[in-house]
C-alpha cells in the first residue's frame, strides 16, 4: 500500500496532479452561442470633446471595421478595418491595429463593452457610456446614403462636377446606382476587409448622348478596375489593384 502511495505522490510531482484545479466548461461562449455578427453603436466619453460617435461593424470571418467622428471638434470621420480576435474564453475580442486606442470590447447580448488597458470592465459613473449597442441602422457608414459626385478621373481629369456624374451606396442588399453622364447605371458592390471594395453586375441605360458617350465609357471601366478606396475629408477616393487613382468623388453637400 506505501508503494502505491509513493507512486501516486511521484507522479503529482512529475506530471501535476489535476484534480483539485479540474474545471468544469460546457463549452457556450459569446463566440459561438451569440448572434454577435452585425454593427454596433454609441457614443463613447471624450476627455477634450462632446463624445466620439462610434460604429464598430463585426463579421464572421473575424474582420471589423471601426468608424469614430469627434463630435463639437470635427465633422471628419475616421475609418479602421482589420482582423480581431477571440480570447480563450470566448468572450473578449482584440481588435488588430488599434494598439494606440481601445482595441478590447467583452461581447454580450447585442453589446459590445469597451474594456480599459487591462482588458478589464470600466467602472464608476461612467461604466454604461462605455457600450455599444447592436443595431440594424447602418447609417453612419460613410460610404452609403451619400451621393458621391464625381471630381475627377486619374488624378488628371479634373473638373467633372459640371457633367452631374454620380454614384451612389445603399446598404440594403449592397446595391449600387448613379448616372455616367449619359445613362444611368445601376448594380451591386461587395466591401471586403482592408477597404476592398469591388463592382458587380453594373449595367447601364442605352441612351445615346453626344459628345460625353467616351467619357461615360472611361468612369464604367474605372469602375470594373476599382479594387479598394479610401475617404478623407469628404473625398472618396477609389484604387486599383495596384493602388493607382481611379476616379475621386466629393460628398453632395
Amino acid at each position: 500500500m506505501k508503494g502505491v502511495i509513493l507512486i501516486f505522490l511521484a507522479g503529482c510531482v512529475l506530471w501535476g496532479c489535476q484534480t483539485q484545479s479540474a474545471v468544469t466548461y460546457d463549452g457556450h461562449t459569446s463566440a459561438n452561442s451569440l448572434d454577435w455578427e452585425g454593427y454596433y453603436k454609441g457614443t463613447l466619453p471624450c476627455a477634450d470633446c462632446e463624445g466620439i460617435a462610434t460604429v464598430i461593424r463585426l463579421d464572421r470571418e473575424q474582420t471589423y471595421s471601426i468608424q469614430t467622428q469627434y463630435l463639437g471638434k470635427s465633422d471628419q470621420t475616421y475609418t479602421s478595418e482589420g482582423t480581431f480576435e477571440w480570447n480563450e474564453g470566448g468572450s473578449i475580442i482584440t481588435l488588430s491595429g488599434m494598439e494606440n486606442g481601445p482595441n478590447q470590447y467583452q461581447v454580450g447580448e447585442n453589446r459590445l463593452f469597451q474594456l480599459d488597458k487591462k482588458g478589464s470592465r470600466i467602472t464608476g459613473p461612467l461604466a454604461d457610456k462605455y457600450i455599444l449597442e447592436k443595431t440594424s441602422d447602418i447609417k453612419n457608414d460613410p460610404l452609403t446614403n451619400v451621393k458621391w459626385i464625381l471630381k475627377d478621373l486619374a488624378g488628371k481629369y479634373t473638373d467633372q462636377s459640371k457633367h452631374g456624374i454620380y454614384i451612389q451606396f445603399d446598404a440594403d442588399e449592397n446595391r449600387v446606382s448613379g448616372f455616367g453622364g449619359c445613362n444611368q447605371f445601376f448594380g451591386q458592390y461587395e466591401q471586403k476587409e482592408g477597404n476592398k471594395l469591388e463592382f458587380e453586375r453594373l449595367v447601364r441605360t442605352q441612351k445615346l448622348c453626344w459628345g460625353l458617350g467616351d467619357l461615360e465609357d472611361r468612369v464604367f471601366q474605372m469602375l470594373e478596375m476599382t479594387d479598394n478606396y479610401t475617404i478623407e475629408e469628404g473625398i472618396l477616393t477609389m484604387k486599383s489593384m495596384e493602388m493607382e487613382v481611379l476616379l475621386r468623388w466629393t460628398a453632395e453637400e
